[in-house]
């Protein structure tokens, strides 16, 4: 079963599962909507839910929100690499599901051309945040401000978007796990666009300084299809942080490419 999540306490997560309910009033018997009185990071209080529920897929509609308060369509899968800020466990992941992520990611530019909502920034996030389940969980979120939240055109975008991630074939790619960049992943984002790779787990540079075999081995584990690659951004990284990823990597067997 595919499992939708909205909400309740989420400005733009109500917004975006309104317009899926009233954009398609029907949906396949094997998805199902879940909604929560609850704020997007309280998911883990939930955990016995969603365990009984056993999802194929967990897709939780959502706000962003950033210092920039740019306006902004984006797609991210969850987990801590370190410390547990804002909520999950430390030093877990969620299930990377990769190819989620590239149809979510191409199907936003697809869908806001067609609606004519373009002035939205389109971006993949490196992994951050909780829930820190044992199942394929995406975000798929608007930003960054009220306004956007509560942009009616910018909800039908992502309500399109998730319709299609649970009605359709997910676009088929090169499954990878991503190391360096920003938050943002500029770098790999492009690589999705253009290259046909499907990014599961992305670290970013401030997180890579306390990464070890364990969390490495956790970014390829959990994610699905299991990583072709693991794609080091080579200028998004220092040089200490690149020789630890690399020793890492070798000494796993792991393949690796520079990007």
């Amino acid at each position: 079963m595919k499992l939708i999540v909205i909400c309740n306490k989420n400005t733009a997560s109500t917004n975006i599962g309104k317009a899926l309910k009233s954009n398609y009033s029907e949906l396949p018997d094997s998805v199902k909507i879940l909604e929560l009185d609850a704020d997007i990071l309280d998911l883990d209080k939930y955990k016995k839910k969603f365990d009984e529920l056993k999802p194929e897929i967990i897709i939780v509609l959502s706000s962003h929100a950033s210092k920039a308060n740019v306006d902004s369509f984006s797609v991210h899968p969850t987990g801590n690499f370190d410390t547990n800020d804002l909520g999950g466990n430390k030093t877990e992941l969620s299930i990377a599901p990769a190819l989620y992520l590239r149809t979510g990611l191409i199907g936003i530019h697809k869908h806001a051309k067609r609606r004519g909502c373009m002035e939205y920034q389109i971006t993949i996030e490196a992994t951050h945040h909780s829930p820190t389940f044992n199942y394929l969980v995406i975000f798929i979120e608007i930003g960054s401000n009220e306004k956007a939240w509560n942009d009616k055109l910018a909800a039908d975008v992502l309500a399109d978007v998730v319709y299609d991630l649970v009605t359709k074939k997910l676009e088929k790619g090169i499954s990878a796990i991503g190391f360096g960049g920003n938050h943002y992943s500029p770098k790999f984002q492009k690589m999705i666009e253009t290259q046909n790779y499907a990014f599961g787990h992305i670290c970013p540079k401030h997180k890579l300084d306390n990464l070890n075999d364990k969390m490495i081995l956790e970014m390829i584990n959990k994610t699905i299809p299991k990583p072709e690659q693991a794609v080091l951004d080579w200028k998004g990284m220092n040089s200490l942080q690149r020789k630890n990823i690399i020793d890492i990597l070798v000494r796993n067997g792991i393949n690796w490419v520079r990007a």
